[in-house]
């Protein structure tokens, strides 16, 4: 830089000096900023890499000059071909590979947790971009860590996520409709479409989210509720701790912002998704889990009994046996009793125990409400601090899939005002910084 002053040549080094020193001030400053990306399902090493690399060009084009990194998690992959021209086409062809790559991504937040903590020892200020499934790693990392915060912001940006998740007020959230044969159908019918014969219910009533017996034996009213919304379950009362899975998220970050887009059309495929589980299906199809209906019991007198293992010891009724439950196998060559899993098992990620948790998660448990990155996130009982709708008219992005990604694939000037508008949310860049096309005045 070429400084010029009317001062005389003798006091051009202090200005210099000056210059520099100011200069340095703001690169030392620059450099406690850290933006952390992590991306989505469905990536091969080199297109992650790629997307971080696509990424940090245009935080930098928009104004960024701290650091930067990537947060790469073995996601499932599989090749779509041209052939399959419509998401339940995809989901098909493949049918556990979605939620494969969900359980991996949950497994892979209690990694994320490590290394923000080293990032935390370094950076006074982290920040976190997640896109698509990328929010399931980030929201798992931020709800098994016990100390404070991890973050200072956190971008989910269309993100692949249950919006009940992040809600204490179940009226806050909206119950999703599914894409099946050309048709939006109500959660409830398209479940049953896509899961005829698995259960005699109208609603998937799995027994580690909604069916644990009171103390009476009865099934509790909250069966077939949407469980990311009554979690921790109370079982005799469905509406007390009627609580947000991620609902204590935002004590580890200083804000959450939502960047959502209303008519995303590639999250219709995680809607369609959630309709069919629980996953079963031949293992010759890629198929780890197993579903599996012989959990009926009777209640007599108000004792318990398992049909049929009891009915020698105790006359049972076949009338009697109307009581359900679901069980899920991990692999169905072993025995019940060893391939069974529980909910309540331990997150320790050195155990097979953590199976418990995540796996159910994403194999078994059906998500009844819209994706977060279709809604605005906000209000009562919400952890979302703020929303960026993309489908306003300074981001212009439509309800093509394509759309689902563009500010990684479109060109720069296209998509600017997505960058721009990221850093002010972020507060690294204030709001006259913005062009004027990308300010919200």
């Amino acid at each position: 830089m070429l400084i010029r002053s009317p001062r005389p040549v003798d006091a051009r080094g202090e200005l210099l000096r000056d210059w520099w020193s100011k200069a340095g001030m703001q690169q030392a400053a620059q450099n406690q900023d850290y933006i952390l990306f992590v991306h989505g399902w469905r990536m091969r090493p080199e297109e992650r890499v790629s997307f971080a690399e696509t990424t940090l060009k245009r935080l930098y084009w928009a104004g960024y000059k701290g650091r930067f990194g990537i947060f790469s998690w073995p996601t499932s992959w599989f090749d779509r071909k041209p052939y399959l021209p419509n998401d339940s086409d995809i989901l098909f062809s493949d049918p556990q590979n979605y939620d494969r790559g969900e359980a991996v991504a949950r497994r892979s937040g209690l990694r994320l947790i490590d290394l923000l903590q080293i990032l935390n020892a370094s950076y006074p200020r982290v920040r976190i971009l997640a896109h698509s499934m990328g929010n399931v790693v980030v929201s798992e990392a931020l709800n098994n860590f016990s100390g404070g915060q991890l973050a200072t912001h956190y971008a989910a940006t269309q993100a692949a996520t249950a919006s009940a998740a992040y809600h204490a007020d179940t009226s806050a959230t909206v119950l999703v409709d599914i894409p099946v044969v050309g048709d939006d159908m109500p959660f409830p019918e398209a479940w049953g479409l896509l899961n005829v014969g698995s259960y005699p219910n109208d609603m998937p009533t799995d027994r580690y989210a909604f069916s644990i017996l009171r103390e009476d034996d009865v099934e509790p009213e909250n069966s077939g509720r949407e469980f990311y919304t009554t979690y921790p379950r109370i079982d005799d009362d469905p509406e007390i701790n009627r609580l947000g899975y991620y609902q204590s998220i935002n004590q580890r970050v200083g804000e959450i912002i939502n960047v959502y887009n209303e008519t995303d059309a590639a999250l219709n495929l995680y809607r369609l998704n959630q309709a069919s589980k629980p996953d079963n299906g031949p293992s010759d199809l890629g198929a780890e889990w197993s579903f599996k209906r012989n959990g009926v019991f009777a209640i007599i007198g108000g004792i318990r009994f398992d049909c049929p293992s009891d009915s020698q010891a105790f006359p049972i009724a076949l009338t009697e046996c109307d009581h359900f439950y679901d069980q899920y196998f991990v692999d169905v060559t072993l025995s019940e009793s060893e391939q069974e899993i529980s909910f309540s098992a331990s997150n320790t990620a050195a155990t097979m125990e953590t199976r418990g948790r995540f796996d159910i998660l994403s194999y078994i448990i059906p998500v009844q409400s819209d994706p977060l990155g279709t809604l605005t996130g906000e209000g009562a009982g919400s952890v979302i601090g703020s929303a960026m709708n993309l489908s306003a008219s300074i981001f212009g992005y439509t309800n093509s899939n394509y759309d689902h990604s563009a500010q990684f694939l479109s060109d720069y000037p296209e998509r600017k005002c997505y960058w721009e508008q990221l850093l002010f949310r972020f507060g690294l860049i204030s709001e006259s910084d913005l062009s004027g096309i990308c300010s919200t005045n």
